[in-house]
């Protein structure tokens, strides 16, 4: 059974972690970020499609139409279970993606990252790499000291709060068989906690290994950096 998807997230939850490791099944394709600040730039790995900036340049309409002709592209072009990566941000600049999500009733993987103190290091340290993710072989640069403000942190923790409350909020507007909630450190702790991933969105796929192509850095960074 196709069961088209989004997976919905904040920045440096492991997003693209999980689309890079959903890509390495064969039988699912998962789009990146889509709906980037900067259209000229596609860098994820997985299935290529203009993102919607440079694809909205070409094609004529306007939104919300040309949104959902969009969508419809990623959604409904590929003869298998296809999903794409959809950021917070992206869903409220973008009101009509949540509205062609109600209506077309995509499912949703929600990721969380349990950890948010992680997650706005993570955002800290990234531009100072000048490389937010490494592929197995990367060499990785050496990492320098960075002072961090405690109110800037604290705030950037209770913004990442308040939207993931967001996001639940709206997803409460799907059905319960349309909405699935999952945590990073989980998926990350122990491989056999993908299988509720691919019961909820390939229920027909064997039973397989999830691997990805991704080197992650943040334990090393956490050891120096306290």
């Amino acid at each position: 059974m196709q069961r088209n998807f989004v997976i919905l997230s904040h920045g440096r939850s492991g997003s693209t972690w999980l689309v890079n490791t959903i890509n390495n099944i064969g039988d699912i394709s998962c789009y990146g970020e889509m709906f980037r600040d900067r259209p000229e730039v596609n860098k994820d790995e997985g299935p290529q499609l203009p993102l919607f900036g440079l694809w909205r340049r070409e094609s004529r309409g306007v939104r919300p139409w040309v949104t959902y002709r969009y969508l419809n592209e990623i959604i409904y072009s590929r003869d298998q279970t296809t999903g794409f990566k959809l950021l917070y941000v992206h869903l409220l600049r973008f009101a009509e993606v949540g509205l062609y999500i109600i209506s077309k009733r995509v499912s949703v993987i929600h990721l969380i990252r349990r950890n948010i103190l992680n997650s706005v290091l993570s955002s800290l340290v990234a531009p100072k790499r000048g490389k937010f993710h490494f592929k197995t072989g990367d060499a990785i640069p050496d990492e320098e000291p960075i002072w961090l403000d405690p109110k800037t942190v604290l705030r950037k923790i209770r913004s990442i709060d308040r939207k993931t409350r967001r996001a639940r909020t709206f997803l409460k507007l799907l059905g319960p068989q349309q909405r699935l909630e999952v945590y990073y450190e989980d998926l990350d702790a122990n491989a056999l906690n993908f299988k509720v991933i691919w019961i909820f969105s390939a229920p027909t796929l064997k039973k397989i290994h999830p691997c990805h192509s991704l080197r992650k850095v943040e334990r090393k960074v956490r050891r120096r950096s306290f």
